[in-house]
C-alpha cells in the first residue's frame, strides 16, 4: 500500500510526501484543485494496470492515518468529480477509512452525517464493503447510510435478503 504522509496545512494547502520518491511533495492549493487532480488520475488510468498517482496515493495514505478531517476532504472531493471517480473513491480509500482499525466513533459519525447530507457521498459509501474486522454496531450504523455489511448479509434468510436487496436498489445503492 501507499507509504507517505498526508498533510493539510492551516492555509488549506494539501501535501503528500511519498516516502519512496525523492521528488518534492505533491501540493494542491485546496480541495478544488485536489479533486481535479484525483479525478484526472482516475479518468486517465486503466483498471488492469493502475499506478497510483500522487492524489490517489494521498487518499490511501490519508485513510491509513485516519484523521477526523479526512471525512471532510472526502466530502469535498465527491461533489467535484465524475460518477466513476465517486465509485472508485468508495471502493478504495473511503472503504479503508471506514474500516480503519481504530474504530473511531467520531469518524463513523462524520461519515454518517456526510452520507445523509451529500448524495454523492452516499453513492461513494454504497461502494464500501464491510466485514467482521469492524464491530457489529459500527457496521450496522454504516449500513443504514449505504455501506454493505457482508457479515449481516451472510446471516440473512433468503426472504430477508430479498427485502434487503430491494431496499438497497430502491435507494440507488446497487447490489453486487
Amino acid at each position: 500500500m501507499t507509504e507517505g504522509r498526508a498533510v493539510l496545512r492551516d492555509d488549506g494547502t494539501i501535501e503528500f510526501h511519498d516516502m519512496f520518491d525523492e521528488a518534492p511533495p505533491a501540493t494542491w492549493a485546496g480541495p478544488v484543485e485536489f479533486a481535479a487532480a484525483y479525478d484526472g488520475e482516475q479518468s486517465d488510468s486503466d483498471e488492469r494496470d493502475r499506478d497510483l498517482g500522487p492524489a490517489t496515493s494521498f487518499l490511501y495514505c490519508l485513510a491509513q492515518e485516519a484523521p477526523i478531517w479526512a471525512v471532510d476532504l472526502f466530502r469535498e472531493v465527491v461533489v467535484r468529480v465524475n460518477s466513476a471517480t465517486v465509485v472508485a473513491l468508495g471502493c478504495g480509500p473511503l472503504e479503508d477509512l471506514a474500516r480503519h482499525d481504530s474504530h473511531d466513533v467520531r469518524r463513523i459519525e462524520a461519515i454518517e452525517i456526510a452520507a445523509r447530507e451529500v448524495p454523492e457521498f452516499q453513492v461513494a459509501l454504497a461502494n464500501v464493503w464491510l466485514g467482521d474486522d469492524l464491530p457489529r454496531d459500527l457496521r450496522e450504523r454504516l449500513a443504514r447510510v449505504g455501506a454493505r455489511d457482508f457479515v449481516a448479509e451472510e446471516e440473512m434468510a433468503e426472504d430477508a435478503r430479498a427485502s434487503y436487496v430491494a431496499h438497497r436498489e430502491a435507494r440507488g445503492w446497487g447490489w453486487g
